[in-house]
């Protein structure tokens, strides 16, 4: 047996274990054809499919796959018994996941996850000495959010741009568990577009911008400030607070694409020596410091007027 039959097979497996994963008559059965007929376009507009995650994954799959990510055991340490999942699909298509502490109720919402689907063209042209295209398929991440809300910020706590309630740690968890995602129904990435600083540094473990000079100032910019920690980097790009020294002007946040590639195509360009070179090149010429009594100050009257 190939390689590449034997990781279809393991693929086909994996994917979809139905309800009755343990027949009596035998091994565990599985049944594909729902799987087929959601992913056809008017057969995906149905009910039955809007309970498929995916068009493919039951509350039950989703469930495995949590234990598997070891998301589970992460929030049984977090002092949650188990996880409820609810599943739905809008009408723009894009797919919702919402896990709750314990059972389903607005209260104990613990993570929010949107994905849709698209394809993506890569320009080679961000590559010096370079030319042509990169047709993707993608999983595009439309909206992550975690968070624990069993717990509450003390006076001294300071949380990130944009944050009301303290996280679930459970970052790495849900980066693998949307890596199984995008394995398991072939698709060559991931992609996101971070609102703040801290997201696309968050995201940086995994994923890479789709342009080779903002990935370059971001690995710049981890490299210089790395000291002051994560929340006090993001408040200080949020506040104006950072500086690039060659041009003494402020560094302002960009948002703009990462991609977690998970395919020979994406990889060929992301992995690629002129990728690479590029986002060395951007780093030598990029220096930054920043300005703590400013962030400080500015990170205070924000926070003050966010609790009147």
């Amino acid at each position: 047996m190939t390689g590449a039959r034997a990781v279809d097979i393991a693929l086909c497996q994996y994917i979809r274990p139905m309800k009755n994963r343990k027949s009596p008559a035998g091994p565990p059965h599985f049944d594909l054809s729902l799987d087929v007929e959601c992913s056809f376009g008017s057969r995906a507009a149905s009910s039955a499919c809007g309970e498929l995650f995916l068009n493919r994954y039951d509350a039950a799959d989703i469930l495995d796959l949590l234990e598997d990510a070891g998301l589970t055991a992460h929030l049984r340490g977090k002092g949650f018994s188990g996880v409820a999942v609810d599943i739905d699909r809008d009408d723009a298509g894009i797919h919702h996941l919402r896990m709750y502490g314990d059972y389903i109720d607005r209260k104990n919402l613990l993570v929010t996850i949107r994905i849709s689907e698209a394809p993506y063209t890569l320009d080679r042209a961000a590559l010096t000495g370079v030319r042509g295209t990169v047709p993707l398929q993608l999983f595009v991440l439309e909206w992550l959010q975690s968070g624990n809300p069993r717990e509450q910020f003390g006076e001294h706590d300071i949380p990130l741009p944009g944050q009301m309630i303290p996280g679930l740690g459970a970052v790495p968890y849900l980066m693998e568990l949307l890596r199984r995602f995008g394995v398991m129904e072939r698709r060559d990435g991931i992609m996101d577009t971070p609102a703040h600083l801290h997201g696309a540094i968050m995201y940086s473990r995994r994923f890479l911008f789709v342009d080779p000079v903002h990935e370059g100032i971001l690995q710049a910019l981890k490299r210089d400030l790395g000291s002051y920690g994560i929340c006090d980097m993001s408040w200080a790009m949020a506040t104006g607070a950072i500086i690039e020294t060659n041009s003494e002007q402020q560094q302002k946040f960009n948002p703009s694409p990462q991609i977690y590639p998970l395919s020979p195509a994406s990889g060929k360009y992301f992995f690629s020596w002129r990728y690479r070179r590029r986002v060395r090149d951007i780093m030598k010429r990029k220096k930054f410091i920043l300005n703590e009594q400013e962030m400080i100050r500015k990170r205070n009257e924000l926070l003050r007027k966010r609790q009147q």
